[in-house]
């Protein structure tokens, strides 16, 4: 996919400032409509809704949510992680994931410092939802969103990944969906097996 980085966000937010528009549409929209749209239309790539987080929610140090990931496997997303050949920081990989839902994840490390780590070499600065919508180019907070780098576009297989700091609220409902991945929903799907390209706590892929 074509990516929309930190300078294009920066350039419509300009733009959106020069023509008087109060307030610039917000980028992490305008990647949801590139892959088709949010639903459960067979035009839209994304299946969920991506979860901002609250400034008063409490963090999970340890791990990162994942959003876009509605083609990826377990094992995908886990090797998503693995530290790039020749990266500044080196850390152990990641434990294991939890699922969210079809489009979502949460990606559990060892430790504060090594899921940390795993953003800064893997990920790079998209924007910030913080209220004065501000950060460094280094900020891993759950309010500030960041996206898969130019060289590793490829990763989502076709849709632009998304990722920030985890809360305790990023868990899968309580009530389960009907999954596009497992091919339980209507006309989606081609009744992918749990068996086949494992999704669920661990690293089967």
């Amino acid at each position: 996919p074509t990516l929309i980085g930190r300078e294009e966000v920066l350039a419509r937010a300009e733009r959106a400032k020069k023509f008087g528009v109060e307030k610039a549409a917000n980028p992490l929209d305008a990647i949801a409509s590139a892959a088709g749209g949010v639903g459960k239309t067979k035009e839209a790539g994304l299946w969920e809704k991506r979860r901002d987080a609250a400034a008063d929610e409490v963090p999970r140090d340890e791990a990162i949510y994942v959003y876009g990931t509605d083609r990826m496997s377990t094992s995908d997303l886990l090797r998503y992680f693995a530290a790039p050949p020749g990266a500044a920081d080196t850390y152990p990989p990641p434990t294991y994931a939890e699922w969210v839902d079809d489009s979502s994840a949460v990606v559990v490390f060892g430790s504060a410092e090594a899921a940390a780590s795993a953003l800064h070499s893997t990920t790079a600065l998209l924007l910030s939802l913080s209220p004065d919508g501000t950060a460094a180019a280094d900020a891993v907070d759950a309010l500030t969103w960041r996206t898969t780098p130019e060289e590793r576009a490829h990763s989502g297989k076709g849709l632009q990944l998304l990722f920030r700091r985890a809360t305790a609220l990023d868990v899968k409902p309580a009530r389960r969906k009907a999954s596009r991945w497992y091919g339980e929903a209507a006309g989606r799907g081609g009744g992918r097996t749990p068996g086949g390209r494992g999704r669920g706590r661990g690293g089967g892929g």
